[in-house]
């Protein structure tokens, strides 16, 4: 019987991976998800994500709060971040909240075609991207597959690897039946902390392989070790 190939996405895949909050003037606040390349000598290195919003400057894109663990805690965190700590955005007008997915805009969502403030719109956030997310599925208008399968990454992949075992709640490590994962070139190269997702866990099937990794210098990020706990404060 011929075993058919299925790909399947990181465990940190985010069905949008980018959403905007539009002025009329253009995208005033964004948040994205950000890959580092942990490294360290006692856990191994691995590719590890986080989310940010940056606002919109004359310059491009300036970091504003992050970074969180995915996209839906850093959705939460908007509202109470700029009631607090950002009083004169509140009255900013947000014409809608604009998905994307793998640099591909998707879908934009309004409060029944009125624009709200930035407050409103923060408030409003988690329940559009409910609603874009799992009520009203969106089509694909885009071969998804053809790029880059870490998550927070728009490139178009050049390499197909074949997981050798797939990491369950249940029993742990199964043979994977033909799962598959793409990588862009800075991407290519896995690590060896993660439990799926490592360069001994992938058979390279097409293209460059782990070791053909190129430019990702930018996003290492040794892993920061916590101290030491004094036990003379602990009576022991």
């Amino acid at each position: 019987m011929t075993k058919i190939a299925v790909n399947k996405q990181h465990k940190d895949h985010e069905v949008f991976d980018e959403i905007r909050l539009e002025t009329s003037d253009g995208s005033l606040l964004r948040c994205i998800l950000r890959p580092r390349y942990k490294t360290s000598d006692l856990s191994g290195d691995e590719w590890r994500v986080s989310a940010y919003w940056q606002m919109r400057t004359a310059d491009g894109w300036d970091d504003f709060d992050g970074g969180y663990r995915n996209i839906e805690i850093a959705c939460m965190a908007l509202y109470p971040g700029i009631y607090t700590s950002h009083p004169t955005l509140h009255n900013i007008e947000i014409v809608g909240i604009d998905f994307y997915s793998k640099g591909n805009f998707r879908k934009r969502m309004t409060y029944e075609g009125e624009p709200l403030t930035l407050l409103e719109a923060a408030g409003h956030l988690s329940w559009a991207r409910i609603v874009v997310g799992e009520r009203d599925p969106l089509p694909l208008v885009y071969d998804i597959y053809s790029y880059c399968f870490q998550p927070g990454c728009s490139e178009k992949a050049i390499s197909t690897y074949k997981l050798k075992l797939e990491y369950t709640d249940g029993p742990g490590f199964v043979p994977s039946n033909e799962k598959r994962r793409r990588f862009c070139l800075k991407h290519l190269q896995r690590g060896d902390c993660g439990l799926e997702d490592a360069d001994d866990n992938y058979e390279v099937i097409e293209g460059p392989g782990p070791k053909d990794a190129r430019g990702y210098d930018g996003d290492i990020s040794e892993s920061a070790f916590g101290g030491f706990i004094n036990d003379d404060n602990l009576g022991i």
